[in-house]
């Protein structure tokens, strides 16, 4: 027990000395600087130690108006994002041919610049002197009124934020959905089919609670992602958020450090403590929640031994299951054409980026109805892209950055990991809760 104990606390090490420098000591300076009034940047120096720091920024319209744009943004994708994600994923596991490309595609969001495809958004949906957008396009086609969703109403803004959110963080979620409904055991799935239970109650009776500590998961780090907005933001409406009404709480943040209202440090301090003791509510009262879980997973245990004892006594199953009738038919075409959907969804920013790519500036502006080919390519938009910027040093560093903090990054959590799940050590439960709460903290807070 005592070698146990030496050897797990040595392989925490990196991890803790990483979490102790990089945000524990950051975040105890956060403290600092949330209760020093009438901090001075420049001299560092303040006049008093208090509470006025939350207060102000409890009053500043701008941190409201943040407030409200996070909480509206939480509320709408996080359910809507994993409720499709857990479509997609159901879908996905019950097809054989074309599902390693549906998967691929799906993915292809995951390992894409944010601000890129953010970018590509604003055009398809932005109002311009040259052209009304793609999508007001297609509203004006359908008899609808066209909607200036970048520089419009509020709510235009919020759909449009909303949608790309959503679109953002679908892969990880269909990813870890997918893999879940993999795992589950098909003997449950066979006696409940000899005993000739509907697909739906299969699904909610079988399948959702095998899958549900990964749809919990989702939901924890969805809410946590959610209030840590802000990249999603900027990409659409550009960095003066305040001016355009959709600031977010991270974003508030940034501009009292770095915008044209910045160098206050103590105020921006108040305002990500604030967030951070909201992240921490929700998540608890999240956990609490979905805590009653544990009854659900004995239910389960029991439902699993009755299953497997009707296999055990069923026959002619093969029989059974090549009965297949116009009904699955059908639901197998419907399937299809929904996973197909979305694969257009998440390939057409991509498609219109590459076709803006080779589109000349002239060309581009003059387009009333954007093209949705076009038979004069130039490749001139990536030879000045080398010649106006020094790319190839960009990418030299995004090279040598990447793979550093991949290689530190995974060696330090392969070790943290197999002391966790390897090792009985004192202590263990609470460090596993220090690491777990520390996602909690936004990276601008620290």
């Amino acid at each position: 027990m005592k070698r146990n104990h030496f050897k797990a606390w040595l392989y925490l090490l990196p991890a803790l000395l990483f979490l102790i420098f990089f945000m524990v000591y950051p975040l105890i300076d956060v403290l600092v600087y949330s209760v020093e009034e009438g901090y001075n940047f420049a001299s560092q120096t303040y006049f008093g130690v208090g509470l006025y720091n939350f207060s102000y920024v409890l009053h500043d319209p701008y941190f409201l108006q943040a407030l409200q744009n996070t909480f509206i943004l939480v509320v709408i994708t996080v359910p809507l994002s994993t409720l499709l994600a857990l479509l997609i994923s159901a879908g996905l596991s019950s097809i054989k041919p074309l599902r390693e490309l549906f998967q691929t595609i799906y993915f292809l969001p995951y390992v894409t610049n944010t601000l890129a495809v953010g970018l590509v958004f604003m055009i398809l949906f932005q109002k311009t002197e040259y052209t009304d957008g793609l999508i007001n396009l297609i509203i004006e086609f359908f008899g609808g009124n066209s909607v200036d969703f970048i520089n419009g109403p509020y709510w235009a803004k919020m759909f449009v934020l909303c949608v790309y959110t959503i679109w953002v963080v679908m892969p990880f979620k269909i990813l870890v959905l997918t893999s879940a409904l993999a795992s589950v055991n098909e003997d449950c799935y066979k006696a409940a089919r000899v005993d000739g239970t509907p697909k739906l109650r299969i699904f909610t009776k079988i399948t959702l609670p095998m899958i549900s500590p990964m749809i919990f998961y989702l939901v924890i780090t969805g809410f946590i992602g959610a209030f840590k907005a802000y990249s999603d933001a900027v990409a659409l409406f550009g960095t003066d958020l305040n001016a355009a009404g959709m600031n977010m709480i991270v974003g508030y943040v940034y501009d009292m450090l770095y915008g044209e209202s910045g160098g206050y440090p103590s105020y921006a301090s108040a305002a990500a403590i604030l967030l951070f003791a909201i992240v921490l509510t929700v998540t608890c009262i999240n956990l609490l929640v979905l805590s009653g879980n544990e009854t659900d997973n004995l239910q389960l245990t029991q439902r699993k031994r009755k299953a497997e004892q009707t296999m055990e006594h069923s026959i002619n199953y093969e029989t059974l299951q090549k009965k297949a009738n116009f009904r699955t038919r059908i639901q197998k075409i419907v399937i299809y054409f929904f996973l197909t959907v979305w694969a257009i969804v998440v390939l057409f920013p991509f498609y219109w980026m590459v076709l803006t790519s080779l589109k000349s500036y002239s060309a581009y502006n003059s387009e009333y109805v954007p093209a949705l080919f076009t038979l004069s390519p130039t490749l001139q938009n990536y030879a000045d892209a080398f010649t106006s910027v020094p790319l190839v040093g960009y990418l030299l560093n995004t090279v040598i950055f990447t793979a550093a903090t991949t290689f530190l990054m995974v060696l330090v959590s392969v070790l943290a990991a197999y002391a966790f799940a390897r090792l009985e050590f004192r202590g263990k439960n609470l460090v596993f809760t220090l690491f777990l709460s520390l996602m909690m903290i936004p990276s601008e807070l620290v």
